[in-house]
Order: structure tokens, then C-alpha cells, then sequence
């Protein structure tokens, strides 16, 4: 286990040096009245060819009909430009990877001197002069320089935000405020209910203003391309059995490694079911954009190939590049280990399936989901094919029309320009 930890480390610093030999994108950097951070981890779509951030792109797109200005920054170490991915991000994974380096050196020899990843977003922002910032989870690094200089930094949500969320109910809690954003950018209520009481404590501002990505689906604006053009090509699945959808997770082997029971994608006894003779269902496998790309996407499609390449009930190429508010427009159930797609799926009265023991209380996961749970759209079913294929008889069965969650939210626009017109947030 320690050779394997060893090994691992090594193979992350040469991917990180790798990513650092291009020259970082100074040149092309310009001001800009916001500023967005993100990753490629957070691209689950293809556009014209390019990866496409629909959180963060929905809201650019939206400044840029308003002549609201905006430009993009990857998050370290990313490997995404504006050759590969919409929205013509900018990369400085050298000078990154070049203050990292610096840090390190400076802990050894316990000197404490400015962090230079800090120094570093003081540059760049200094460059851009952002009125604001909206980041996915923005570094500690980031969010004080930009309160350093009363900038306010939002958090978009993007999966997860529970009390028992490793970052949002442990960690986070735990920092100085100078360390966080200055405000959340959160899906639902339950959300912003698992955060609310710790980070106001602090002086942040939550707020509840829904998904940009999915919004767009749910009111469909006749000038949106990008929505109009994915909604022409949506996956369509034509006979009339039933349509499950199954969300892969990448990492899953952390927590399956010494499992039988699992291989660290599917449980055996999922696969038991997919594979039945019977063919009762459709299966429309959805994977995680980590596994679309580089090395995992091979191993994935491998993996995927093996046990399913023959069946022709099952999909998951056009299920996994598809918009995720197209595909459960058109399910009848889904189930997943613990993707956050347990709450989109229930804007949409589609209930969940969920394989993970430990979000069962006394889990530790417990707390993940409460709303689903409180209102019938997620339920923890155990890794056997008989409770699973009871869950589905169950869900089939049931005559009610289901009621899809909703939140009052506020305009994500609205919020940001509340918060340029409430001054500086300066400590």
C-alpha cells in the first residue's frame, strides 16, 4: 500500500510538470468585469468539438448579451485553452507549478514568507481588475487575494454540499473567513441549509439561485445555440421498456478497495441485473466527465465493452455525452452509488436508487441528501440483486403522479449585482 501511495504521488508530480510546460497565458490577459475559475473535471459536455462548462459558461453567456465582459481562468493544473474548450479559458499551471515548488522549499527550511500562490491570484487579478469573481470551489489562495482587494468571490456549486461533505460540512468550517469565499452559489434550500449556519457565522452570504446549466433546459430561450442545437441531437430511445439510468463515480475503488462485492465501477449484483437474459430494461449508463477523458476513458470504455459490448439494452456513449437535463426528461428511474444526480433527477420526479451503505445514518456519508430522502425521491437500497430489483418493481408500480422538487431561487445576475452595489467586503 505504501509502494502503491509512493507510486502514485510520482505520477502525479510528472502529470503536474508535464501540464506546466507550456508558457502561461500573461499575454492574453485582460480586465474584465468578472472572473470566472474552473476545471476540465467540471466539463461534462462537448460543443462544436470543444469542452463545454455549462455551470460556468450559462452565466458568461448571459453577461456577454449584456455587455457584461468576462474572462476565464483554469483552475491548476488543468489542460484546457481555447483550442479545446469553450469559453477560451486561460492556463498558468507553470507559474503555478513554479510557486508550489517555491512554497515547498520555504516550508523545509521554516521560513514563512507571503504564499506565492497567493502573490501569484494577487497578479492576476491585479491584471484583470474583476468587480467580482464566481469560481467552483476557488482555492484558499484565491479567495484571500481577491478579499484582500474587496473583491467579492462566489462558490458555484457543483455537486454535493452536505454537513457531511468532506470540504463544505468539515473542512471549510473549520478556516478563517479571509480563507473563503464571500458567498455560495447554491443549487437548493437543503443545500444552503447544510452551510448556512457556520458560514453566516463568518460573515458569508449564502444564497439559493438553482443550477445556471439546468435552467436553460427548463425555459428554453429560442436564441440560446447551444441548448437548441443538443436538444436536436438528444439521445432517443424508442421501445417502451423501461429506462433506467445508472451514474458512474470515479474514485469509487477508495472506498470498495478490499470488496468483493464490488469492482470499483458497478456492484456484482447491479451487473447480475444489467446482464439478465430477461431484458426487461433499458440501461442507460452515464459516466463521470473525469472518465470521458485521458487514461480513464480508456479504462472505462474497457471495462464497459467487457461486461456489456453485446447487450443491446444497454447505452452509454451518447447517455454520457448527452445533456444530463435531457436524460432525465426521458428516464423512468436512476440509480447510482452517490452522484449528486440523486438531486437533479428529483427536479425532475425521477427517484433514486442509492448502493452506498454509507450514507445510511451513523454512515460516513449521513446527512447527504436529506431532502431526497425527506420527500421520497432517494432511498438507500442494499447491494444484492433481489433488493434492487424490488426497489424497481416498487418504483414501476407506483400509481401517483410524482411531484417534482422545486426552490424558490434568486437570479444568479441578480445576486452578483446586489453584491458589486453593497461596496467593498475589504476585512
Amino acid at each position: 500500500m505504501k509502494i502503491f501511495k509512493q507510486l502514485k504521488y510520482i505520477k502525479l508530480v510528472l502529470d503536474k510538470t508535464k501540464l506546466s510546460l507550456r508558457r502561461s497565458d500573461w499575454n492574453a490577459l485582460e480586465e474584465a468585469d468578472c472572473l470566472t475559475v474552473w476545471h476540465e473535471n467540471d466539463c461534462g459536455y462537448v460543443f462544436k468539438n470543444k469542452l463545454y462548462c455549462g455551470l460556468i459558461l450559462s452565466i458568461t453567456e448571459r453577461l456577454a448579451r449584456k455587455n457584461i465582459s468576462a474572462i476565464s481562468i483554469v483552475k491548476p493544473y488543468g489542460n484546457l485553452n481555447s483550442d479545446n474548450a469553450n469559453g477560451a479559458p486561460l492556463l498558468f499551471n507553470r507559474d503555478f507549478f513554479i510557486a508550489e515548488i517555491i512554497d515547498k522549499i520555504n516550508n523545509l527550511l521554516f521560513t514563512s514568507p507571503k504564499n506565492k500562490k497567493y502573490i501569484l491570484w494577487g497578479r492576476i487579478l491585479d491584471v484583470v481588475k474583476p468587480k467580482y469573481i464566481i469560481g467552483i470551489q476557488p482555492d484558499s489562495f484565491l479567495c484571500k487575494a481577491a478579499r484582500d482587494r474587496g473583491i467579492r468571490i462566489y462558490d458555484l456549486q457543483h455537486g454535493v454540499i452536505s454537513t457531511s461533505h468532506a470540504w463544505y460540512g468539515k473542512t471549510a468550517k473549520e478556516l478563517d473567513a479571509i480563507n473563503l469565499p464571500t458567498d455560495f452559489l447554491c443549487w437548493d434550500t437543503s443545500s444552503a441549509s447544510a452551510i448556512r449556519g457556520w458560514a453566516e457565522d463568518k460573515g458569508i452570504r449564502v444564497h439559493v439561485t438553482g443550477n445556471p446549466w439546468f435552467q436553460r433546459f427548463q425555459c428554453v430561450d429560442s436564441e440560446d445555440q447551444v441548448v437548441n442545437e443538443l436538444i436536436r441531437n438528444n439521445l432517443s430511445v424508442t421501445d417502451d421498456k423501461p429506462k433506467i439510468l445508472v451514474t458512474l463515480q470515479w474514485g469509487l475503488e477508495r472506498f470498495y478497495n478490499d470488496s468483493d462485492e464490488h469492482d470499483g465501477y458497478l456492484p456484482i449484483a447491479l451487473k447480475k441485473l444489467i446482464t439478465s437474459p430477461l431484458q426487461q430494461y433499458n440501461w442507460l449508463i452515464r459516466l463521470h466527465p473525469v472518465q470521458l477523458r485521458g487514461s480513464e476513458r480508456a479504462r472505462c470504455f474497457q471495462f464497459l465493452e467487457k461486461e456489456f459490448g453485446g447487450l443491446g439494452n444497454v447505452e452509454w456513449l451518447r447517455t454520457s455525452e448527452a445533456p444530463l437535463p435531457l436524460i432525465l426528461s426521458i428516464i423512468d428511474l436512476h440509480i447510482t452509488d452517490m452522484s449528486s444526480v440523486v438531486i437533479e433527477a428529483s427536479w425532475f420526479g425521477v427517484p433514486s436508487a442509492l448502493l452506498s451503505m454509507h450514507i445510511k445514518p451513523g454512515g460516513r456519508l449521513e446527512g447527504y441528501f436529506d431532502e431526497q430522502f425527506s420527500s421520497g425521491y432517494a432511498k438507500v437500497v442494499k447491494q444484492d440483486k433481489s433488493s434492487i430489483e424490488a426497489w424497481i418493481t416498487e418504483q414501476l408500480s407506483y400509481d401517483k403522479e410524482r411531484v417534482p422538487s422545486s426552490a424558490k431561487t434568486v437570479d444568479i445576475l441578480t445576486v452578483v449585482s446586489d453584491g458589486i452595489n453593497n461596496g467593498s467586503i475589504r476585512e
